[in-house]
């Protein structure tokens, strides 16, 4: 099985999903074109909150989970 080329994240979302389509093999299911797409979205919503410094460090999620772990007193 063949790589498929990455998706050109500058591009249009039109372009970036009619991408996405002509990499799937022939027999893609709904289900997996839309998995793609979804999977795309997603990790573009990541980039853009990457970018926009919407992030968490390792220690305060790891402080966060103490606090969501922890048994209510």
């Amino acid at each position: 099985m063949t790589e498929p080329s990455p998706v050109d994240l500058d591009s249009t979302p039109k372009q970036m999903v009619l991408a996405i389509v002509r990499n799937l093999p022939d027999g893609a299911t709904m289900d997996e074109i839309n998995y793609s797409i979804f999977f795309l979205q997603k990790a573009l919503l990541a980039r853009q909150a990457i970018a926009d410094g919407n992030v968490l460090s390792h220690e305060q999620v790891r402080e966060r989970m103490k606090q969501w772990l922890s048994p209510e007193t």
